[in-house]
């Protein structure tokens, strides 16, 4: 039985791979830039 990793990367089109991994990637860096920018500004005052 194949896992749901072997199904994403073996059978699936690129595109929904390639989508299924970029949007948590995206998430985390806007959560990222949000820290920093929250740092930034209470750091500079």
């Amino acid at each position: 039985m194949k896992t749901k990793e072997q199904v994403l990367f073996q059978d699936a089109p690129v595109g929904k791979a390639v989508i299924s991994l970029v949007i948590p990637t995206v998430i985390s860096q806007l959560i990222t830039v949000v820290y920093n920018m929250a740092d930034t500004f209470l750091s500079g005052r």
